[in-house]
């Protein structure tokens, strides 16, 4: 159902009373398209200004209203709770405007006092089928709030990000004038709504205001009235959207505002034609949240042992713990704190490469028992649709579980405890006498997840088991083989089937103490599967993923056998992965860095081979700068070296036979989908990884494989040269590079920090990225040693030669009153002046870390070089949650870009916008290693990982304590208010909070860090280098690790330094050794490869380290 207006606006209503859309053609003015399930899109809510307020909502399944669409009017009647209402939404027939009109009859005795808050989603973006990331739209829609003297507060809502119409824009105001307005979903529902599922703006005196965070959802309260009996009243918000606003909003907006609300003067009569309809609702729509209780201590100990770990508490009142070996455990008070939903990515039938066979799911704590269920790529092969809300607005999504006790049927959302491991997550419901377990977990074995539903203690209970399916891919189930098994295909015009023809989903039922039925619900194209289960104790089912082929299931007996089972190959990958890696030691930052790691593992192995992250969950694609860093950082390190090989494989075999790469590019079946444009960074990356490669494995041979390039011609045309020859190409297409008269490589399309991309073409033309050059340093550097092993001499010192000649010009231009600039920049007459550094007047931002960093980690900074910029970077770039990457935000001017697109248009502060990117602070932390300050570098290892956060930064907000985090954000009210207060980060005053989650090279490198520098062992053409960077607090420390094929248990005494050893005793047997060339300071000791495996036993080894 629709009503259009003249001028192009339609506005679509769902058969059960919801508004799925407003938009524009091509733009959707509303977030996404609401469905017949969730509780997305527009509402009008009526409040009784009781204490504590009393609500109801005007249209959608909530509301009491029966529905008429009159012409190009849709009206809404009935009554709640004394009072009599009428809801009439109308289109302008002269602009692109909306009206809601809330007549309102007060037919009680008792004088009430009321008001009304309208609700809107805002997207402002180009309308699609499939669900967006409305994190990622949120942070380019800047929602102002602006006052007026005569409507008061009115919200005015800005694409900063340019899309087909220009900037769309849209101004909520209200008649009778707004006394308060609110501009994110966290202002509105709440942290607690994830367990209440009740909006804490309707329950609130006031709406909070203006808060740049990264939900766009947006509310209007109308000014508090009285009503006394047989009163009426009406009230009137209005909607104004213009399809390009290039300007920056201001309180010139507000004049459009008389004359918007003379455009529904109130004249227009409408005829109903007597076909009224009472909103269809089902069962997401009228089960309730079950309510469930904390766990008391003795309970918990029931579930969880005694030995708790990293014991969390708020308020004195205990929220989290770590348990066992690499268990995690929320409790509901922590569930309701957070920002962020806690959530888990695990993956079935995975190893260490690229296997279009791994299966992945995500689990979240508020009751989403799995969802985004894949097997191969994460973006085309979608069996169980995303759950993006962080609300949990969308509460079809996915799998859910409703239970019926007492004749009422519940939806279960956020549990009284909730339990992750590395391959499952364990949910506990108690309320009352009634307690229940719900279970996920992945297979090693098989592409299989598995999932078992088990009472504790209470009466035996139905259940209905709902299952969302992706829409994209349309899958229609059929009966399998047997009454337990259902086969799930997609549509045949899917892309899913354009790779994959005999494409297959099962759905098992493995274990049931009762009957069960299966039916769907396809009304309104949103496809839902429903297993219904009789009155039961035990229920236990399995997916699994046959995209490839077919396969065998793993037959669950015992849920409980299985389960331990599969979690022990869980532990057993770690172990793996990890070279049987055990740290031991009390001391607190080691205690955080050993929880961590299994972790950072799980979530390294997610980054890689199923890519995606618990906010970015659109993916699937290797970025080639990322899978050049992480992947083989964690590989290199943890002696997977033919798993490397098969890694830096696929990457030059997705090479352009120009000798570049794309920004990024599907490694699997679908590898014609990739980026047409690249930063001009990423290239180095490959060299660098190769290069790693080699010194680590002396595996020359590599560079014999005959590999493709990329065709878009397809198979029949490729070209294919050996790999040596593809980096041949790739450096003399870098050194056709160079800007004339210099060893520079120009900027490209960008460099590692994505928000600084220049706003001109012209721009970018002109700039030089420093931190780009001294990436190009770097890798030359490294692979003129390759050529050196090569013996082809003559390659080496052309390197050599260009590397000088890239220092020189990296000085000369670069290096202003000796302070590494961010940027050069080529003016008309051939003079170069510098943007990023204090002398840039441009700008404002006066330091950036990146050519910092990356100076000492290429080697291009000499000694002196190296320690005045780590002084800057403590004086100008250090927060309370470490380093960050400008000294400051460039300056905001209401998204009008005038240098660079995103650092310009963002509205929310955080990711790179917010300047503290994990990434960069664990290069960072590198960089601190290399230079040899111990206590610097665990600090900063610290900052880096949520276990204990707060510790070690107290203005931290509560977070997931087990994943990791890209960055460390700050919602400020608006990017005004970052630019005015930003100083205030510094000082601890404002609170820092967790970004986007998991999907990250991060992890990868910061594990690498952990085996390279903390504990310092690292192998290098044909030597091993230990090399510890460690504080006097690590004193005694010891740890256990396969290394090199032996078991070795190391020893660190820490007595001075904190870096290069005084001497190594292995087996009893005190070393001679030399040093590493360091130019920043000693350097790690040097022991020939062949001398050290001569010493080592096949059981049992011990080396102690003197610092």
């Amino acid at each position: 159902m629709k009503i259009n207006s003249p001028t192009g606006l339609s506005i679509s209503l769902l058969n059960n009373g919801s508004i799925k859309s407003i938009e524009v053609d091509p733009i959707r003015i509303s977030l996404q398209a609401a469905t017949p399930y969730s509780k997305l899109g527009a509402n009008i809510y009526v409040r009784k200004r009781t204490n504590p307020p009393e609500f109801k909502a005007l249209v959608g399944p909530e509301s009491n209203s029966q529905f008429e669409i009159c012409g190009d009017t849709i009206i809404a009647k009935g009554s709640w709770n004394g009072l009599s209402y009428k809801c009439t939404l109308q289109l302008s027939n002269t602009s692109l405007s909306w009206q809601w009109q809330i007549d309102i009859k007060n037919v009680t005795d008792s004088d009430l006092g009321l008001d009304l808050i309208y609700l809107q989603d805002i997207g402002l973006k180009p309308a699609v089928e499939n669900s967006i990331n409305e994190y990622y739209v949120a942070q380019y829609i800047e929602r102002l709030i602006l006052e007026d003297e005569k409507y008061g507060s009115v919200i005015c809502c800005r694409q900063n990000m340019k899309g087909p119409t220009g900037n769309p824009w849209v101004m909520l105001a209200c008649k009778n004038a707004a006394s308060s307005a609110s501009t994110d979903g966290m202002q509105f529902y709440g942290k607690s709504y994830k367990v209440a599922g009740v909006p804490e703006g309707l329950v609130g005196d006031l709406l909070g205001g203006e808060y740049a965070g990264e939900s766009p959802i947006v509310a209007l309260q109308e000014k508090p009235f009285a009503l006394a009996p047989n009163g009426n009243h009406s009230s009137t918000f209005v909607g104004c959207y213009l399809p390009d606003h290039p300007e920056a909003t201001s309180d010139k907006d507000l004049s459009k505002l008389s004359k918007l609300f003379i455009e529904f003067d109130g004249s227009k009569t409408f005829q109903s034609k007597g076909k009224t309809f009472i909103p269809q609702k089902n069962i997401f729509n009228t089960s309730p949240l079950l309510p469930v209780e904390d766990l008391s201590i003795k309970e918990l100990k029931q579930f969880f042992g005694e030995n708790w770990r990293h014991q969390e508490e708020d308020n004195g009142k205990l929220i989290s713990f770590f348990y066992n070996q690499n268990s995690h455990v929320v409790l509901r008070s922590k569930v309701k704190l957070v920002d962020r939903p806690h959530g888990h990515i695990m993956q079935a039938k995975a190893g260490y490469i690229p296997d279009e066979n791994i299966v992945s799911t995500t689990s979240y704590a508020y009751g989403v028992f799995n969802s985004h269920l894949t097997q191969g790529n994460t973006n085309f092969n979608i069996f169980l649709s995303v759950s993006s809300s962080q609300f949990n607005l969308s509460t079809e999504t996915g799998q859910r579980i409703f239970v019926e006790i007492d004749g009422q049927k519940y939806l279960l959302g956020v549990p009284s405890a909730f339990e992750m491991g590395l391959n499952y997550c364990r949910w506990i419901y108690k309320q009352g006498d009634f307690c229940l377990q719900v279970r996920t977990w992945t297979s090693k074995t098989a592409p299989q997840v598995n999932l078992d539903i088990k009472l504790i203690s209470g009466s035996n209970v139905k259940l209905l088991i709902t299952h969302h399916f992706d829409e994209n891919n349309g899958w229609t189930l059929s009966q399998g083989n047997s009454p337990k098994e259902f086969i799930a295909k997609p549509k045949s015009e899917s892309l899913i089937t354009s790779k994959f023809p005999n494409a297959q989903f099962k759905i098992l039922v493995q274990e049931s103490d009762s009957d069960f039925t299966v039916y769907n619900d396809d009304s309104n194209n949103n496809r839902l599967f429903i297993i219904d289960v009789q009155e039961t104790s035990y229920f236990c089912m399995s997916f699994l993923g046959e995209v490839c082929n077919t396969t065998q299931a793993v037959s669950i007996v015992n849920s409980d056998i299985q389960w331990q089972s599969d979690c022990r190959d869980a532990q057993s990958v770690w172990q793996d992965l990890s070279l049987n890696l055990s740290i031991k030691g009390d001391q607190k930052d080691l205690a955080a860095i050993r929880e961590i790691l299994p972790w950072f593992g799980m979530n390294a192995l997610t980054h890689y081979l199923t890519p995606y992250g618990l906010e970015q969950f659109s993916g699937a694609a290797w970025g080639t700068r990322d899978v050049s860093q992480g992947p083989i950082d964690l590989l290199l390190n943890l002696n997977k070296y033919d798993e490397a090989r098969k890694v830096l494989l696929i990457i030059f075999s997705n090479q352009n036979p120009d000798g570049g790469w794309p920004q990024w590019w599907m490694f699997d079946s679908y590898a014609n989908i990739r980026a047409h444009e690249a930063h001009g960074d990423i290239f180095y990356w490959c060299i660098i990884a190769l290069s790693n490669y080699i010194k680590v494995t002396d595996d020359l041979k590599i560079l014999d494989e005959v590999l493709p390039y990329y065709s878009e011609d397809g198979k029949n045309r490729i070209e294919k040269t050996t790999l040596s020859e593809h980096v041949d190409r790739l450096i003399n297409m870098i050194i056709d590079s160079f800007i004339k008269g210099t060893s520079l490589v120009p900027f490209g399309g960008g460099d590692w920090n994505d928000s600084l991309q220049p706003v001109s073409s012209e721009l970018a033309q002109q700039m030089i990225s420093s931190w780009t050059v001294e990436m190009n340093y770097q890798a030359f550097s490294q692979y003129q040693a390759v050529y050196e092993m090569l013996g082809k001499t003559g390659q080496a010192e052309k390197l050599k030669n260009s590397c000088e000649r890239i220092r020189n010009d990296f000085n000369k231009f670069l290096v202003k009153d000796g302070i590494v600039a961010g940027y050069g920049l080529v003016e008309k007459d051939g003079s170069m002046s510098v943007l990023l550094h204090p002398t840039d007047k441009l700008t404002g931002i006066h330091y950036s870390i990146l050519p910092m960093n990356r100076g000492i980690i290429s080697g291009i900074f000499t000694k002196e070089q190296a320690q005045y910029h780590q002084l800057l970077i403590e004086q100008h770039l250090k927060g309370p949650d470490g380093a960050r990457l400008m000294d400051r935000p460039l300056k905001y001017k209401g998204g009008i870009q005038t240098i660079f697109q995103r650092a310009e248009s963002s509205t929310f502060f955080g990711r790179e916008i917010g300047l503290m990117y994990v990434h960069e602070h664990i290069r960072y932390a590198e960089s601190l290693a290399i230079m040899g300050k111990a206590e610097a570098f665990v600090k900063a290892l610290r900052q880096a990982i949520p276990v204990g956060y707060r510790d070690i930064v107290p203005s931290g907000y509560i977070r997931q304590s087990n994943c990791y985090y890209s960055s460390s954000d700050v919602a400020f009210k608006s990017r005004y208010d970052a630019d005015e207060r930003y100083d205030e980060i510094n000082s601890g005053k404002i609170t820092l909070r967790g970004g986007w989650r998991v999907y990250s090279s991060g992890p990868g490198i910061y594990i690498g860090l952990i085996i390279s520098r903390m504990l310092g062992l690292r192998i290098e053409f044909g030597k091993v280098i230990i090399d510890p960077v460690m504080p006097l607090s690590f004193d005694d420390m010891s740890v256990n690790i396969d290394f090199m094929g032996y078991p070795v248990n190391l020893t660190y005494k820490v007595k001075e330094n904190g870096f290069s050893p005084k001497s190594i005793v292995i087996n009893g047997k005190k070393i001679s050794f030399d040093y590493e060339d360091n130019v920043y300071r000693k350097g790690g000791a040097v022991i020939l490869k062949e001398q050290f495996l001569a010493m080592m036993n096949k059981k049992e080894n011990r080396v102690e380290i003197q610092l």
